[in-house]
Order: C-alpha cells, then structure tokens, then sequence
C-alpha cells in the first residue's frame, strides 16, 4: 500500500505548519493509496481519543466527498491516525479545490488547514464515473442491497415452490430499491432535497409497496385455500404450509425493514433541509411545547415568550428541531433566540438587539420601574442627560440587588476665552430589587468647589442580553 506522511498543527496558525507533501493519485486508484497524518497543538501532540475522523474534499469536477469510514486511529494519545482513500476519491483528473480532515465528538468539530490532491488522468481505462460520494448515503444503499440479497440467499428454498405466486413480490421490492435510490440521486447530485421533494418520492414508495403488498397477500391466501387438503398426517402438505408462512413472514418483514430504511433517510434528508416548514397560524400557547419544526405564531398570551419592544409584540418564531426535545428557537424579525434542550428551555433567551425596559424622565429621588427583570441581561444601556453632555450613553454591567452602579462624566469649562478644570459629574443609582433602580444621588462639582445636587436626569434604559 503506497503511504504518504502528513503533519498538521490544528491551532490552523499558518506559521507553525509544516510543509504539506503532495498527494498524487491517477484515475481510477483507490483502496491502496494511503496517508499516515500526526496532529499537533501548539508543537504538542494532539489527543484524538473519543473522536471520529472525517475526510472532506471537493473534487477538481466539483463533486463532494464526505468519507467517515476510510479513517483507522493508529495511536490517539499522539494523534496518529491512517486514511485510505476510496476509489471515488480519485474519479476526476486535476486538482481538488479543497481537501481536509474534519475530527468530530457528538456535535464537537474541528478540522486540519487543507492540503492539496492532484489527479493525473487515466487514458487507458474508460467509464469511471466520478460521483458525490457520503459515506451514510452510500452505507444506505449498501445495506438496502445486503438486506435483500440476504432475504433472497436464506429463503430461496422456500421460495421456489412458490416462485410463479410471488413473481409480484421481486416486482415490489426492485421498485422500492428503485424509488430510494432515485431519493439518494437528488440527495447526490443536488447536495441537498427539500421536503416537498422528498415527500413526492416517499408517497410513490408507499404507494407501490403497499399495492404489491395487498396483491402478493391475495395470492397467497388463495394458495393457502388451495391447500387445505392437506392435513396434520401429510408430511409433504404440512412442510409446503410451513414455506408459506415462512415467506409471508419473511415478506412483511421485509416490508418493515424498508420502511425503517425510508425514515433513516428522511431524518438525514431533514437534518440538512430547512425548505418546506409549515406556517402553523393558531397561536401558540407555550414555547416549551414546541416539538417540531415549523413557523409559530406568538402573541402576549403565549407562555415562556420573553419581553420585546413594542415592534414586536406578536409575530413568528421559527423552529429547527433536531428531535422533539432538542432544537433552537428564534423570533422572526428580533434576533432573539433561545435552545430547548432534554425537552426544557436551556438558560434565558439571547439578543444583541437591545429591549427597550423603560423610558421617561427621571431626576435625583426617581424610583425607575422596569417592564422586566434586570437580571434577565448581561448589561444595562442607560441613556443619560449630564450639563455637560444632554445625549450621553453608559453601557453597565448588571450587578446584584442592592448594589450601586455609578456613572461619570466630565467637561472643560470655558473661562475668559480659555479653557480650564470645569465640571466633574457623578450619578448614583441603587438596584433595588430585580425591577426597580433608585436613582439617588446626582450632583456636579465645578473647578475647586464643593460638589452640589444637578439637574442631570436618566431618560432611557436598555437591557441586552
């Protein structure tokens, strides 16, 4: 097996790479053609223990590769692992646009700087087709394919008493593989397939399955009937009924494994599509109940919906479900954006939009009431008149209840057509509870004298999360 040694530094800092050598392929290779790859981080070998390797690349014809099972961990703890490269991998002469190693833990990712693949062209062999090749898809339709061969291997010894009965069964099955594979072609070619597509295909596979199905059990009930002269005693009548419960079992079995197959494919077809959700129009009453995806409106009755300015009021939120206990929420038009998680809402809502909590005047022995709690958000935007600046803006972290947040401000003062020391402002504020701040102490000082009470006055207040 020809093998070729790569380095990588996953910090991705350009200066600590070593020079990448390149890897060569002619059309057609593939299965024998390896590179042996040693992780870093920052001149330290790099743990890969618990993580899967993936091999990405973009072909010099523009087709895709996602490879999850070439990859074999030589030694984790140093970061050493080998990858063989597919045929599929060197179908299109030239060189890639991109080619990398992707490392993944659950929803964990991380990946190596690309290095580059050049392909020499074949002009001996013809017809090697160069297609998208994803290592669930292909998987899929590998096991699809085992699953029916195995059906066929195992029960042909039953079967072929009855082989002019269930010429119908052959039928159905090669149309189901049929129909999904025609599913795994738009998947392939398109990199993606929206819903309504896929319902299409999906509804034409039930619809074919479940007709051959109704056809081959009226078929076998009439050769069951024509069997009943056999009894108990007729060892040869007996073992012909025996071979057609076998395969009648062995047929709705089949049946169910395709229809687990059809829904392994939708759940991967929906985990990267968002085309086709539904607009649910009723409003929604919780957003906790959400549980797939879809658009949901929302007004000022539905539950666990945090505080909004006044633009948006009611609306929409969109879901993105990755089952019905985890996904992400986001309203439509606010950034704002929360994660449900194990079927619960995970921590509070998050916007860089800021929410306006109050707005008003409000001067030394104000008591200001805010629309939500203060704790609710990260920072407070104060908007604030000073003497010395009528349009000034503070951004404040949230402190505890019973803490103070001071705000400053200062101005030269001009004095016989000079400039000098002038005004130095203060104002005090007490959060007093988790919706109300006392603004208690606003004063200013002038050159050298004494501080004394100002007209400085807070007119809005923003939390952003």
């Amino acid at each position: 097996m020809a093998n070729q040694d790569l380095f990588f530094d996953i910090t991705k800092q350009f200066e600590d790479q070593a020079n990448q050598q390149l890897v060569v392929g002619r059309v057609g290779d593939g299965a024998l053609k390896a590179v042996t790859v040693t992780l870093v981080s920052n001149g330290t070998r790099y743990n890969i223990e618990g993580l899967s390797v993936i091999f990405e690349g973009i072909k010099p014809d523009g087709t895709r590769i996602i490879d999850k099972s070439g990859a074999t961990i030589l030694d984790a703890k140093n970061g050493e692992f080998r990858y063989v490269f597919p045929r599929q991998a060197f179908s299109a002469d030239g060189e890639y646009e991109q080619a990398f190693f992707k490392l993944m833990r659950d929803e964990q990712a991380d990946s190596t700087l690309e290095f580059k693949i050049k392909i020499k062209k074949n002009k001996v062999e013809l017809n090697i087709n160069s297609t998208d090749y994803i290592t669930e898809v292909e998987q899929l339709i590998a096991k699809l394919k085992h699953d029916f061969d195995a059906f066929v291997s195992d029960k042909l010894n039953i079967i072929e008493p009855l082989e002019t009965k269930i010429d119908a069964y052959f039928d159905a099955a090669d149309a189901i593989q049929k129909s999904i594979n025609a599913l795994n072609q738009v998947a392939l070619t398109k990199q993606w397939i929206n819903v309504e597509e896929f319902n299409e295909y999906k509804n034409t596979v039930i619809n074919d399955r479940t007709q051959a199905i109704e056809n081959l059990e009226t078929k076998f009930q009439q050769l069951k009937n024509s069997m009943n002269i056999y009894t108990e005693n007729d060892e040869h009548g007996m073992s012909f009924i025996d071979g057609y419960n076998h395969a009648y079992t062995s047929l709705k079995s089949m049946q169910l494994s395709h229809q687990k197959k059809l829904v392994a494919l939708e759940n991967l077809i929906n985990s990267t599509s968002r085309s086709g959700l539904q607009v649910n129009s009723n409003v929604l009453d919780d957003v906790n109940n959400i549980s797939e995806s879809g658009i949901y409106w929302f007004d000022s009755s539905t539950r666990n919906i945090p505080v909004r300015n006044d633009n948006n009021a009611n609306g929409y939120i969109e879901a993105i479900m990755k089952d019905p206990d985890n996904g992400m929420f986001t309203i439509l038009g606010a950034d704002i954006s929360i994660e449900k998680w194990q079927g619960q809402l995970h921590q509070r809502w998050r916007s860089s939009q800021p929410i306006l909590l109050w707005e008003g005047t409000a001067k030394k022995g104000s008591v200001i009431e805010l629309r939500d709690n203060v704790h609710n958000y990260l920072k407070l935007i104060i908007n604030i008149s000073f003497y010395t600046d009528k349009n000034a803006t503070r951004f404040v972290s949230v402190p505890a209840n019973n803490e103070r947040i001071y705000l400053n401000q200062s101005g030269l003062r001009l004095s016989q057509g000079n400039l000098k020391n002038g005004n130095l402002e203060e104002i005090g504020i007490l959060v007093q509870d988790d919706t109300h701040l006392s603004l208690y102490k606003t004063q200013m000082a002038t050159d050298n004298d004494n501080a004394v009470d100002s007209e400085a006055s807070i007119t809005a207040v923003y939390g952003i999360y």
